[in-house]
């Protein structure tokens, strides 16, 4: 019902069916969690942080109530980054973009929404960069440098994702994805004597 009336613009009345389940059933987090998303796209953002924040508060709701994985940890966290970061408030962004990656360390997209929170909230960009880093265990490892330097790239810190790169120990048997992402950061740095050869062996090596 709460999604029906959503969907068909009934937003308020899809408050009350929310009210209701959580009248009926108070430990239910899916329900709060439904709430704070409506009123996140209603933009009404004081009410969101305080029904994502009681999300994290009520945790994961009893198994027999769970009908959205991850309402009471990484979703409310994740939710909050992202309103914080529409607020240009970046350090509670981070804060909640650590928290949902806390919870689920897979959830990249976190980790990309963290990178350019973290490159508007410190005005050095080689700091920003660091903080970036830092989130890996191992960032020489192969992959973790191409997603660090990924995201610093997509951010427009090419220097700092030029040395992200050269900072490889071993590129693990990924050196088609290096010289990909190498090749792209010099193509925006505008090197393009530079890229036109790593572009090339992309394209001459063959898929897997």
């Amino acid at each position: 019902m709460i999604s029906c009336h959503e969907h068909l613009g009934g937003h308020e009345r899809a408050l009350r069916a929310v009210q209701a389940g959580l009248d009926e059933f108070p430990r239910c987090t899916d329900y709060e969690f439904l709430r704070g998303d409506i009123l996140y796209k209603l933009r009404r953002y004081t009410l969101a942080i305080a029904s994502f924040e009681a999300c994290l508060r009520m945790g994961r709701p009893p198994m027999q109530l769970e009908f959205l994985p991850g309402c009471g940890t990484h979703l409310p966290a994740w939710r909050l980054g992202e309103l914080y970061c529409e607020l240009e408030d970046y350090g509670r962004a981070v804060k909640y973009y650590d928290l949902a990656l806390s919870h689920k360390p897979n959830l990249y997209a976190a980790l990309y929404r963290s990178g350019r929170a973290l490159v508007r909230l410190y005005p050095d960009k080689n700091e920003a960069a660091e903080k970036l880093l830092s989130y890996f265990a191992n960032p020489k490892y192969a992959p973790n440098a191409l997603m660090g330097a990924d995201i610093l790239a997509g951010e427009g810190l090419y220097p700092q994702a030029l040395k992200a790169l050269e900072d490889l120990t071993d590129a693990g048997g990924r050196e088609s994805e290096l010289a990909y992402v190498k090749g792209r950061v010099l193509f925006y740095q505008e090197q393009l004597d530079n890229a036109a050869p790593l572009l090339e062996l992309v394209c001459r090596t063959p898929e897997p």
